[in-house]
């Protein structure tokens, strides 16, 4: 995940050099990360704590209020990027990531038939976070 901002809050806001630079802007957000972000990049850390103005469970209302509100808000990669290719969004502070603790969740239809590809898939998932601290 990264923290991505509005145009509208780009022009009306100095662009972040280090995440202290986001302490208290106006941010939407998911429930899950409501305490604060943690941003990291190698072995350095730093929490932001900022003004969350609403919470969404769905990256899809929370890009659209995020492309038309002065705020920022933190998306996975890849779907903020598509964003930033089409001129809604800006990255900020692109080298560093947002700690996601929330958990994953495989989706599948029914345990009755389930591909032999897919479940091996999740059991090396399961096998590779069960290892995490």
């Amino acid at each position: 995940m990264n923290i991505y901002a509005s145009q509208s809050w780009v022009h009306q806001n100095p662009l972040p050099k280090k995440p202290e630079d986001l302490d208290h802007a106006n941010a939407f957000t998911l429930p899950y990360l409501a305490k604060g972000w943690t941003l990291f990049r190698g072995k350095n850390s730093y929490t932001i704590n900022t003004n969350y103005r609403i919470y969404a469970n769905d990256f899809g209302p929370l890009t659209q209020g995020l492309m038309h509100n002065p705020v920022i808000s933190a998306l996975p990669t890849l779907y903020g990027d598509e964003f930033v290719k089409k001129g809604h969004l800006v990255k900020l502070l692109p080298s560093y990531q947002v700690e996601t603790p929330g958990p994953i969740y495989g989706v599948y239809p029914s345990k009755q038939f389930m591909p032999r590809k897919t479940k091996e898939l999740l059991n090396f998932l399961h096998d590779k976070f069960e290892q995490l601290p």
